[in-house]
């Protein structure tokens, strides 16, 4: 029996031996252990006679059992090719993840990398000619490259990149490495998965045995000689055998471009007719790229005849594309990528599907602009814009649709169903009047175009940029007081409203005044009152809430030693003579009320009031926080209709609470860990208001990346809902703080989209604006503090567009956190005795009027990457120049000059671009040698000082995101 079994696996060894140097086979192994059965098919190489597992059985340091052909028979018990890894694996159960159905039999299950480089050996190989493809993936919550090489006894690695999450956009076959390997006697193939930041999924292997012959080129290129590959001489081809190759008709890979380089590949045609391809190009280093509209990090182009066809900006992980167009007999088509950074980049360059159909008979295509028309198009300043056109060939002839002629902040998208998207998501003040869109369709022999007109209409009038004549000086009833984060809020008409301190006490009183801010920043008061109608030893809580008709104040003992008397608020209206009346107070329908901090959460929508008391369980012991939800009805005022108790004692439900729809989101920063200790990760809750009219928990969400070595961590302090989307602050991340932005579904729980590094206390945000406070400086003074301002764009993501200070600020002011408003264009910020008033110059630009200074229109920015070795880019949108600023990093001196002794950051105009027009100077610089201050750069063009350069503790220019304009 055992010499029969000998003679049997000889045998094989010698039939795939005969494949190797013969027809191509393959062996396909499908990782995981969930035994189900592979599919003899990838996309990445065609379906060829070969072997697979049987069963997706294959773990580590196991051989392959029961190979089975392409028709399913069992080949035999064992064949003598071994896999082993050189650590441990983990199984991988993709769940929720989405992939297409076709994937379903091969990404059923993988196997996971873990966090660092390991090693894949396979033995047993007959001597030939393989090549390798090496299927994985990243975690959906990390998209960044991982590296595979594959080295043999005789031969080095050979690196080559993969990048790409699991998403809807990938079909199988589009994330993997393809290497060739020459497999001598006895070698064994060693397989190095290196991990980039992060673990990965590697789902399967496919080695093809065999080298593909160019009858292969003929199911991709129609005619074996239509089409003639060349090389530009512009690229250093380090891996030279192994590039722009179509062995299989499909891929191929670019392993480095050179700093401000390009490389293009050519194709000239020997026939006419339509010429159809698909292409994808992978950009790993894209997430942390500086790119612009003006200066893409990367560039790719379709060149026909050496003039440009279609060109993109690939700053994606994956962008794909399919083209149709027509070609003469010897024209030339190349595709060409450009590096624009000064650094070298890793790229994944596909190109497949080529067909070459001869054809004698083209009609132009339709463009239908009925959309644009009936009735006439027109957008609004700062409001959400949208209208489409569609495109129909009569030859059904793929079309490429274009749009000229659009204002800034417009975009335009065309799918494969030929249908064009004009969208923006807040057109400019500047922009206003008629504008004539150019809109064009190109089958690839003929062209249609249409000029449709586009007005864009203004309801604002210009923005003025105010400059006060004096500083803030307080109403004399205030003498002596202060107002702080604890004791004034906004209405929602703008006015402040300020609970003032009793004269030197710490406690609050009965009394209100209502302040008007007016043109130079200075107050007037609107009216006050002393509440004589509640208990004794009852005080204000510090906010409340006020639409200018109704306003709502929190109001408990002010013994803070001991928790006295029930909690309540108090309900006004506003009087015709402008005064405040008294209509109803609200008890609170559990516990003990104390008032802490005196900040009790509010939210109103429709007719629903929603209110957090922090209250005392007499039979617990034990501090506890209280949802009570109020219903208004005609006649009757606003009654209880639930009140919700928090599970935990050390449930704290967060400082604001955001209706949306009929849901409530209630941010909960620590949490009761279920054993009597608190826990920081927090979370936010979820109700959902029934058709009975309760109010149900629907789920909620829990920090996606919680920073628990940090004692303070508070996911959920701040949540705000603002364009569909539901924001949620964790101001303690890493001490420097995260926003997390989630899409809200038609139905279920909000969809993390974004994460915004930095700030979040607090957190408002309206009208497709977003401010929060950075409490880290970005001048000298450490903790001086920034109000970041946000911009939502029209693609759903928020950019950060202006960052807002003071260059008088205290160290410890922590400008920004004592509160911000937002009212029809004007922001106002309140720290100490002091009220900062921002406006917003016609949707484009924010201008402080009392400190600082920022851009006064689109004529410059800074873009500032933490990850690019401590350099910025001055972008002169104006003239279209760049200069670069350098500063000291902490692995060397670059761009360090000294000035008496003392180390200052320089700009330097890049030599290329030294043209006249630009002139940036120092206006001042700060002190960059004590590395525990941060500092900033002042500058200057021509005469108006632009803007500041932060530095943070790092070492590094500080980022919000991948790039920031400031």
């Amino acid at each position: 029996m055992k010499r029969l079994l000998s003679l049997l696996l000889l045998l094989l060894a010698y039939a795939l031996s005969s494949y190797a140097a013969s027809d191509p086979w393959s062996i396909n192994i499908d990782f995981g252990t969930s035994r189900q059965t592979p599919q003899p098919a990838y996309a990445a190489a065609a379906p060829l006679s070969g072997y697979w597992n049987r069963y997706s059985s294959l773990r580590a340091g196991e051989s392959v059992e029961s190979l089975a052909d392409n028709s399913g028979a069992v080949t035999a018990d064992t064949v003598n090719v071994s896999f082993s890894f050189s650590k441990a694996v983990s199984d991988v159960n993709p769940g929720a993840q989405p992939f297409s159905k076709e994937d379903q039999p091969l990404l059923g299950d993988y196997l996971c990398t873990g966090t660092s480089t390991m090693t894949l050996a396979v033995a047993g190989l007959p001597e030939g000619t393989y090549t390798f493809y090496v299927y994985m993936v990243g975690r959906q919550d990390y998209p960044k490259a991982s590296e595979v090489a594959i080295a043999t006894s005789n031969s080095a690695p050979q690196p080559k990149s993969i990048s790409g999450v699991w998403s809807e956009q990938y079909v199988e076959g589009e994330s993997y490495a393809r290497i060739k390997v020459e497999v001598s006697h006895a070698d064994t193939v060693q397989i190095f998965l290196n991990v980039r930041n992060d673990d990965a999924f590697i789902s399967g292997l496919q080695i093809v045995a065999g080298e593909a012959t160019p009858a292969a080129l003929s199911h991709y290129l129609g005619d074996d000689n239509a089409l003639e590959w060349s090389l530009d001489n512009s690229f250093d081809w380090s891996y030279h055998d192994d590039q722009w190759q179509f062995p299989d008709g499909r891929s191929m890979a670019i392993p480095t471009l050179s700093p401000e380089s390009s490389t293009t590949l050519t194709a000239t045609v020997s026939e006419s007719g339509h010429l159809e391809f698909w292409w994808s190009l992978e950009h790993p280093q894209a997430l942390d790229a500086p790119s612009t509209p003006e200066a893409p990090a990367t560039t790719m182009a379709l060149l026909v005849n050496g003039e440009e066809y279609l060109s993109f900006d690939p700053n994606t992980l994956y962008e794909p594309g399919r083209f149709q167009l027509f070609v003469e007999a010897g024209s030339t088509i190349s595709w060409q990528i450009v590096n624009e950074l000064s650094e070298s980049i890793e790229l994944g360059f596909e190109l497949g599907s080529v067909s070459l159909e001869q054809t004698d008979i083209n009609e132009a295509p339709i463009i239908n602009t009925s959309p644009f028309r009936a009735p006439p198009m027109s957008a609004t300043v700062g409001e959400y814009f949208y209208t489409y056109v569609t495109v129909s060939d009569p030859d059904g002839d793929t079309c490429v649709l274009r749009a000229e002629g659009m204002p800034a902040y417009f975009s335009f998208t065309c799918d494969a169903d030929g249908q064009g998207d004009l969208r923006a998501s807040s057109p400019y003040y500047k922009d206003r009047g008629v504008h004539e869109i150019q809109i064009s369709a190109n089958d690839g022999v003929l062209s249609s175009s249409e000029t449709v007109p586009l007005a864009i209409e203004s309801p604002y009038a210009p923005g003025v940029i105010r400059q006060p004549e004096k500083e803030l000086d307080l109403i004399p009833v205030l003498a002596g007081t202060d107002f702080t984060s604890e004791n004034h809020f906004f209405s929602e008409t703008g006015n402040l409203i300020v609970i003032p301190y009793a004269p030197g006490d710490s406690i609050r009183e009965l009394s209100i005044y209502e302040y008007r801010v007016l043109e130079d920043s200075s107050l007037e008061l609107v009216t006050s009152f002393t509440e004589d109608n509640l208990p004794a030893g009852c005080q204000f809580g510090g906010r409340g809430y006020c639409d200018g008709d109704r306003l709502f104040l929190g109001v408990g003992h002010n013994d803070r030693n001991s928790p006295q008397g029930l909690p309540f608020m108090a309900v006004y209206e506003r009087q015709e003579d402008g005064s405040w009346a008294l209509v109803q107070t609200l008890i609170s329908s559990e516990g003990y009320y104390y008032l802490g901090s005196g900040n009790i959460p509010i939210a109103i929508h429709d007719n629903w009031l929603a209110v957090i008391y922090r209250h005392y369980v007499t039979e617990m012991s034990a501090w506890r926080d209280a949802l009570e939800l109020y219903a208004y009805g005609d006649g009757e005022g606003w009654t209880l209709q639930q009140s919700i108790t928090s599970v935990g004692g050390f449930d704290n439900l967060g400082s604001t609470l955001a209706f949306y729809g009929n849901k409530l989101a209630v941010g909960a920063p620590m949490q009761e860990n279920g054993d009597g200790t608190a826990i920081n990760d927090g979370a936010v809750y979820i109700y959902e208001l029934s058709d009975e009219g309760v109010w149900n928990l629907d789920g909620g969400l829990l920090p996606p990346d919680p920073y628990t070595s940090y004692p303070t961590s508070a996911f959920g302090k701040y949540v705000a809902y603002s364009d569909g989307q539901l924001i949620v602050s964790n101001p303690y991340w890493n001490a420097h703080g995260r926003m997390y932005i989630y899409d809200i579904p038609p139905v279920g729980l909000p969809v993390l989209r974004q994460q915004l590094y930095g700030g979040g206390q607090p957190l408002i945000a309206q009208d497709g604006w977003m401010f929060t406070t950075y409490r880290y400086s970005t001048l000298a003074n450490r903790y001086a503090g920034s109000v970041s301002a946000y911009r939502h764009d029209s693609d759903g993501d928020w950019t950060l567009a202006s960052i807002l200070l003071r260059e008088d600020a205290e160290p410890q002011s922590y400008y920004g956190s004592d509160g911000l408003a937002y009212f029809g264009g004007t922001l106002y910020v309140t720290t100490d005795n002091d009220v900062s008033v921002f406006t917003f110059n016609a949707f484009e630009d924010w201008y402080m009027q009392k400190y600082g200074y920022l851009p006064t229109d689109h004529d410059a920015a800074l873009w500032a990457d933490a990850d690019n070795n401590g350099q910025a880019d001055i972008l002169d949108y104006e003239n279209g120049k760049k200069a670069r600023l350098s500063a000291p990093t902490a692995s060397s001196d670059k761009g360090r000059v000294s000035i008496a002794g003392v180390d200052y950051a320089t700009v330097a105009v890049n030599p290329d671009n030294n043209t006249p027009g630009l002139s940036w100077q120092v206006q001042r610089s700060f002190n960059l040698e004590d590395w525990d201050d941060t500092g900033m750069v002042l500058l200057r063009k021509e005469e108006n000082e632009i803007w500041g350069i932060p530095w943070d503790d790092n070492r590094q220019f500080f980022s919000a995101s991948s790039c920031n304009l400031l």
